[in-house]
């Protein structure tokens, strides 16, 4: 099966993140969405719906809509916890339904869409990066 990724651009802003302590919630999350498009006429699109981080994770609750033939079939709603090098690189998604590394066991596409996501906070400063260890 083909798959075509399309990718919305995520919301710009300037907003410093405090350092969390516990878990802290991420404000201003308009925009941060992705399309995977798996042909056919399907695609699903995922929109973060809540954003909050703790110490050695990013969690991120998706409101997903699957579309058929252009027009809305189902919504769920999916958590991802998303882990980060120090410096910035995501390294493991972890499904929290079912516990798959997305970028193990997803489809190469839909990996990239996930990992451009991941970078988006990153950039966008929306979450805190963890500590060096030095």
């Amino acid at each position: 099966m083909q798959q075509k990724i399309e990718n919305l651009p995520p919301a710009p802003t300037t907003a410093k993140v405090p350092l969390p302590s516990k878990e802290t919630t991420i404000a201003d999350i308009e925009n941060n969405s992705f399309t995977l498009s798996c042909g056919s006429g399907c695609a699903a699109t995922y929109t973060a719906e809540d954003i909050s981080q703790d110490k050695t994770s990013v969690k991120v609750k998706f409101k997903v809509d699957n579309y058929l033939n252009d027009e809305l079939a189902e919504t769920t709603y999916e958590t991802y916890l998303f882990y980060y090098s120090n410096t910035g690189e995501i390294v493991k998604i972890i499904n929290d339904e079912n516990q798959n590394n997305i970028l193990d066991n997803y489809i190469p596409s839909a990996q990239e869409s996930f990992k451009e996501f991941a970078a988006s906070l990153v950039q966008d400063k929306k979450i805190q990066l963890p500590q060096s260890k030095d």
